[in-house]
């Protein structure tokens, strides 16, 4: 969202919940008591390592859109020309 507020085309790539989850990126996403095998229990699992307030807070992440001015000059030369 901060991208497209300041004309910046980002890509990304999107996987399923029940996506296998590549093998190297299996550690990145393992806790101390469970390790993934798909993208949507790695989200799960590192949203489990978040504070709980939080999580009781923000059960699907959050929402929230930052307040406050935005500082674009670091990004001027990265707009995307319309």
């Amino acid at each position: 969202m901060a991208a497209h507020e300041v004309g910046i085309d980002v890509k990304a790539v999107m996987h399923n919940y029940d996506d296998h989850l590549p093998e190297n990126l299996i550690e990145r996403f393992t806790t101390k008591k469970r390790t993934p095998s798909t993208w949507g229990e790695a989200i799960d699992y590192r949203i489990g390592k978040q504070k709980v307030k939080y999580g009781e807070n923000n059960l699907n992440g959050s929402m929230q859109t930052p307040s406050g001015p935005l500082d674009t000059s670091r990004f001027e030369g990265q707009r995307k020309r319309r």
